[in-house]
């Protein structure tokens, strides 16, 4: 129950485009018990989000790679290569 409630806030905080406080929240609904695989596949990809909108790339990526190894064949690391290949193609230059 608290885990679900600190993955409901970690939500919550994103909305409010407030990463740090998400990924508090998120760190905290790790500790309370040992997530489920899909929990747990969960909280990866939003700290994945997390950093991303907060313009950590470099952990962006680290965190939706760690999803897609760690957890596949989840609809959050189907998720996670989305993001990830969206990504690659922003920092692409242009192919004539």
């Amino acid at each position: 129950m608290a885990q679900r409630g600190a993955v409901s806030r970690a939500y919550g905080y994103m909305q409010q485009g407030q990463y740090d406080l998400a990924l508090d929240e998120l760190s905290r609904a790790e500790h309370y018990t040992a997530p489920s695989p899909l929990t747990a596949a969960e909280i990866s990809f939003l700290r994945g989000q997390c950093y991303d909108r907060s313009s950590r790339a470099s952990e962006a990526r680290g965190a939706y790679l760690y999803t897609m190894q760690k957890f596949p064949g989840t609809i959050y690391a189907r998720q996670a290569q989305e993001r990830l290949t969206a990504m690659k193609e922003l920092t692409e230059p242009p192919k004539d």
